[in-house]
């Protein structure tokens, strides 16, 4: 890959990561506690994670798991808009990937019910896909668009969500400890 090839593929991250940090830095000047920048910088290294799953050129499309389901062509994009198609190691990493979230989230708002946490489930696995069938159409990035994905996004969200409502009913007084809005 020349080095202007692997500047554009990589671009999308590199701007995503001069976003979140513009966020986190604005949202780290609100907080005086000790748990709550360790709160936030654990919500940094998360998306930054996330992001470098998700935005980055793959090397080879079977290494996703895919090789032994054919594809479904968009242009140049492979997709599996077949829910339960496929179903591989990644369909269950994607519940790894977005349970995280679930527990963070709830701690940068007052209020996060369940229908909160489905919707940022579901709003996180659609804006993944959707981003990752525009960059790959864009840049041949070497993306799957998979509405599995989408689905185990939001499962991992709620799982994680779960765990939070629990925590807090074993260990109220610590779970309020890590909030950053209370």
């Amino acid at each position: 890959m020349t080095t202007n090839n692997f500047l554009l593929k990589y671009s999308p991250y590199f701007i995503y990561l001069i976003g979140l940090n513009i966020y986190f830095i604005r949202r780290l000047g609100r907080q005086t506690k000790a748990r709550q920048i360790i709160v936030l910088l654990a919500g940094f290294l998360y998306f930054a994670v996330l992001g470098l799953l998700c935005l980055v050129p793959q090397p080879n499309l079977s290494l996703a798991g895919f090789t032994k389901m054919t594809p479904i062509w968009v242009g140049p994009v492979p997709t599996n808009p077949i829910p339960f198609r496929g179903i591989g190691t990644d369909f269950y990493l994607n519940i790894l990937l977005t349970l995280p979230l679930g527990l963070w989230a709830p701690l940068t708002r007052s209020k996060f019910r369940f229908k909160t946490s489905l919707a940022l489930g579901f709003g996180i696995g659609l804006g993944i896909e959707s981003l990752q069938f525009i960059l790959d159409w864009l840049l041949k990035l070497n993306r799957w668009v998979d509405i599995n994905d989408v689905l185990m996004n939001a499962l991992g969200v709620i799982i994680g969500w779960l765990i939070f409502k629990a925590w807090g009913k074993l260990w109220p007084n610590q779970r309020q400890k890590f909030k950053l809005n209370r």
